[in-house]
């Protein structure tokens, strides 16, 4: 995906038989982590691939209902 393509948000199973029921998205408010949890397969834009907030790893990042928040990027697909 590129930036400003519509995609959706899918389940990630890291471990088999077990499904989360929702997909968590994260949001930093400049000081700590807030999190909002959303049924697989709401839309949002994706905006690009960032470093995560501990610098660890690498994020989606994607806006959805008018806030720019995070997602692992297995748990985004193309819309």
């Amino acid at each position: 995906m590129k930036p400003g393509d519509l995609a959706k948000l899918t389940y990630y199973i890291p471990m088999p038989g077990v499904a989360p029921a929702r997909v968590v998205v994260s949001w930093w408010n400049g000081r700590e982590e807030r999190e909002g949890a959303f049924d697989p397969g709401t839309p949002c834009v994706f905006l690009g691939s960032a470093p995560s907030p501990s610098g660890e790893h690498r994020v989606s990042s994607v806006l959805i209902e008018g806030r720019v928040g995070w997602v692992w990027p297995e748990e985004l697909d193309p819309l």
